[in-house]
């Protein structure tokens, strides 16, 4: 995150290697700004923070250090001539589907009341670009039929929020450089986030796929 990170309660992050199907310590967490863990959160991976306030109940297995230089993340740019779906609700226990591959334009995602959002993503990878929030709840999930975080990501253009609650176990890449991300609830979340803020809560467990840097 460019401004701040925050985990509270149980939260962890943690990685995964898909060639062994094992857990890693790669659940490295970056930010320009401040590293905040309240409770008994858990990093297991390194950390790089211009400061660190943390609970003694906290824990970090890696390294710790500031940036030697401040990170700066590329705008999500809209690609021009891709399908317009406009606005995405997936509600009251409905299932809606986005088949690929292909990138996808959406003005916002919503998800609640023990619906799902399935991404087929089977046959390629999906990208949607979001102009507006995307949000997750009351039991809502996002589901993907191939689990490899390469083959789905959600970019966020603009500054509106991200929030992932009790989203089941989640797949993928979200990229909202000037967004502030929520996960929050007892899910899994596996791939990759970027944000201007991050914040994890709730028993919600990051995982890094170590896919995404090749190994």
């Amino acid at each position: 995150a460019t401004s701040s990170v925050w985990l509270d309660g149980s939260s962890t992050t943690s990685s995964f290697d898909p060639t062994t199907g094992g857990g890693g310590h790669h659940g490295d967490v970056y930010t320009n700004g401040q590293l905040k863990m309240t409770g008994a959160p858990r990093i297991d991976g390194d950390v790089t923070a211009a400061t660190v306030l943390r609970d003694p109940s906290s824990v970090i297995t890696g390294t710790v250090q500031t940036p030697l230089t401040r990170a700066t993340f590329m705008a999500a740019a809209l690609p021009t001539g891709i399908r317009d779906l406009r606005a995405i609700v997936a509600t009251s226990g409905a299932t809606t589907t986005i088949t690929g591959p292909g990138s996808f334009k959406a003005s916002s995602v919503t998800v609640n009341n023990g619906a799902s959002l399935r991404i087929d993503n089977s046959a390629g990878p999906v990208t949607i670009y979001v102009t507006g929030a995307v949000g997750v709840s009351g039991g809502g999930s996002i589901k993907v039929a191939d689990p490899n975080p390469e083959k789905f990501a959600v970019y966020v253009l603009g500054t509106s929020a991200v929030t992932l609650s009790d989203a089941g176990t989640f797949y993928g890449v979200v990229y909202a450089p000037t967004s502030a991300i929520t996960l929050t609830g007892g899910g899994l979340f596996t791939g990759a986030f970027v944000g201007k803020s991050l914040s994890v809560s709730n028993g919600a467990n990051v995982r890094y796929d170590q896919t995404l840097r090749g190994r």
